[in-house]
């Protein structure tokens, strides 16, 4: 029999063992799986490298370069590495910041059975791997290449509490709205006392992405939570394919009332935008928030019924031309010509140059102000009548922008002509309902984006996510990686794609007219090119959009709009054609 002392000193020992073992370690990167991200750089062998899902074959002089994100105690390790053809040879391991010249980390030798070696961390690095030998022909196969860490624990967060029953959920859209020219946002004019005051009670997210620079694809994102590239609508000829399932559809297959309001040429039946929506109300002709107000209160109030609803309301007030209501012309844009903002008036701006550009732009930016605060008035109005209904607490409401407006930041006006942040950075702030016990305002620094609106309203009803979406419940715990948002613009000639993350932003034009190589921008300074001083850092964003491309090869195929002539003329109003 084991004395009581022998095995206090056998468990004093098992636990001293268990301390010094080495803690788990997850995957991070699989290079092989990496490959078609990858930088490839060709010595004199004309074969380029090869992968599969266990290996790469590197043919001698050429290296493989890829830029990782890496944790504290990352380590790469290769299962095996043999010489193929003639002689033998090493694979050298290198990293490189960009704070710093290229480090040699170690050379594999082949044939030495499985391999390791520290990689540096936590930083951002460019990790290259070289076949090197002294002979010309051949290569190495690299078995099983993978980045590992130690497991990450992810902070449990508290569940949002469900309710009994299922909230109401609103999404309410202001077309062509800017972040910055918000109360919330740090504006220093009276544009949304309203806004302000609902952000009070509600989560501000300071950092929002629009998936695209004009209507027709970022609405396709927020109703789908895909992104232009995945659900094919691009062009002002696409049409959201039927075979995209829309967050309507899914909330319409769980029980809940559906109903759409639109203003926009580019979200109606023409477009697509009626899929799942049991009522979608389109009119054109009375494109004031007031109008849409009383028509979601008309159906409120008769179509509503017992079910949870969900509507989608899209205001059209601060997109061109610029003709706010006389009382906040005169507060906020006091003293202008009266044909300043006019269809007329623009089609005059657009062709003038030099300081009358300038000019007329600045009376532009006023006008753009009063339309703002005219939405503003309307979105509080409606605040006011949920709860009057009784309906407020109960509703989950997001606000939301489909995309920003250019007023001369760099010469231009409009939007649907770029990628940069007076087009990109929108609004976003969503109010919980009460059972979820938020009482007053909190502000996230984390980057949000539109495509994080079906995995946030899915989860708010209580529904299971969906698979392979690029975006993330809002209110969920934070993923391990940090998020990035991919935009994407075609129109009229000007083609291109850009990506950010961690406060960079890379830009890639795909045509001439948006520009000639790819740009680094930091913040909100998008003036100075910093690809030059950074190159790890842009080399990491250019492969992140290179996955992209792929993930996106198996999107959906957008159909073809057929637009009518109303349509047509609708379009032409509001400066798409």
């Amino acid at each position: 029999m084991v004395s009581k002392a022998a095995r206090t000193a056998i468990l004093a020992l098992m636990t001293a063992l268990t301390a010094c073992s080495p803690p788990p370690r997850e995957t991070l990167h699989d290079l092989a799986a990496l490959m078609p991200t990858a930088e490839v750089h060709r010595g004199a062998s004309p074969d380029g490298p090869l992968g599969d899902r266990e290996a790469i074959f590197l043919p001698f002089g050429t290296e493989i370069v890829f830029y990782l994100d890496l944790p504290e105690d990352s380590e790469l390790t290769v299962a095996g590495l043999s010489a193929r053809g003639a002689g033998s040879g090493s694979l050298s391991v290198t990293s490189r910041e960009d704070s710093g010249k290229e480090q040699r980390l170690k050379s594999f030798a082949a044939g030495a059975g499985t391999q390791s070696v520290d990689l540096p961390g936590p930083r951002l690095v460019r990790l290259t791997l070289r076949a090197e030998s002294n002979q010309a022909r051949g290569g190495l196969l690299v078995t099983r290449p993978v980045v590992t860490a130690p497991v990450r624990r992810v902070a449990e967060t508290p569940a949002v509490p469900q309710p009994g029953r299922r909230p109401n959920l609103v999404i309410y859209l202001v077309d062509t709205l800017r972040a910055d020219r918000l109360g919330c946002y740090g504006y220093d004019r009276p544009t949304s006392p309203n806004l302000d005051r609902f952000a009070d009670e509600a989560t501000l997210f300071e950092a929002a992405i629009a998936q695209a620079p004009w209507t027709r694809p970022s609405v396709a994102s927020i109703l789908t939570g895909l992104g232009p590239l995945a659900h094919g609508v691009r062009t002002v000829e696409d049409r959201l394919p039927a075979k995209a399932e829309t967050l309507a559809e899914r909330l319409k297959g769980a029980g809940y009332r559906t109903a759409a309001f639109s203003t926009n040429w580019n979200v109606s039946t023409v477009t697509g935008f009626e899929q799942g929506f049991d009522d979608f109300l389109f009119f054109p002709q009375e494109p004031g928030s007031g109008s849409v107000n009383r028509r979601v209160l008309a159906w409120l109030d008769t179509k509503r019924g017992e079910q949870p609803f969900f509507l989608y309301i899209h205001t059209l007030d601060p997109h061109a031309p610029y003709e706010p209501p006389a009382d906040l012309r005169e507060q906020l844009a006091p003293g202008l010509r009266p044909k300043a903002g006019t269809l007329e008036d623009l089609r005059r701006l657009y062709s003038s140059k030099g300081k009358r550009r300038a000019r007329m732009i600045d009376e532009v930016s006023l006008l753009y102000d009063a339309e703002v605060a005219a939405n503003d008035r309307s979105f509080g109005a409606l605040l006011d009548a949920l709860r009057e209904r009784g309906l407020y607490d109960e509703t989950l409401i997001v606000f939301v922008a489909d995309h920003g407006e250019e007023l001369g930041e760099h010469g231009g006006l409009g939007h649907a002509h770029s990628l940069y942040s007076d087009q990109l950075d929108i609004p976003l702030v969503i109010k919980l309902p009460s059972q979820a016990s938020q009482t007053a305002g909190r502000r996230v620094s984390r980057l949000a984006q539109q495509v994080d609106l079906v995995p946030t309203l899915l989860a708010a009803a209580g529904l299971p996510g969906v698979p392979g979406l690029p975006g993330a419940d809002l209110f969920g715990p934070a993923g391990p990686v940090e998020p990035a948002a991919v935009s994407h613009l075609s129109h009229s000639g000007r083609e291109g794609i850009s990506i950010v993350q961690g406060g960079w932003k890379r830009i890639e034009p795909g045509s001439p007219l948006l520009g000639s190589r790819p740009v680094l921008y930091r913040g909100r300074d998008e003036r100075q090119d910093l690809s030059g001083r950074f190159p790890v850092r842009n080399g990491f964003l250019a492969a992140l959009l290179r996955a992209e491309r792929l993930r996106s090869r198996q999107g959906l195929r957008a159909e073809r709009a057929n637009a009518d002539e109303e349509t047509t003329r609708g379009l032409k109003a509001l400066g798409y054609l």
